[in-house]
């Protein structure tokens, strides 16, 4: 999302390639924005840069992904044993 600090919506910079480029911009349900980005076939690169970003995953996913690291560590510390 694109907001300043009195929480009001604020334009996009969208670049293609490292080149600015113009979008068009609506509002969907529940204050949700839509942007369209027209682009051209061999286009590679397209950054869109606002003020914050939301997660791709969610709280969920890191708690369950701590929880398997650390069950691996004292799986790994409990079987193996280094003796010198």
């Amino acid at each position: 999302d694109a907001k300043n600090q009195e929480e009001d919506d604020i334009g996009f910079i969208i670049l293609i390639d490292g080149i600015e480029a113009d979008y068009e911009e609506s509002h969907g349900d529940s204050g949700m924005r839509v942007i369209t980005i027209n682009f051209e076939e061999g286009d590679e690169n397209i950054e869109i840069i606002g003020t914050f970003v939301i997660p791709e995953f969610g709280t969920m996913a890191m708690v369950v992904l701590a929880t398997m690291a650390a069950s691996m560590i004292l799986l790994a510390k409990t079987r193996v044993r280094i003796r010198i």
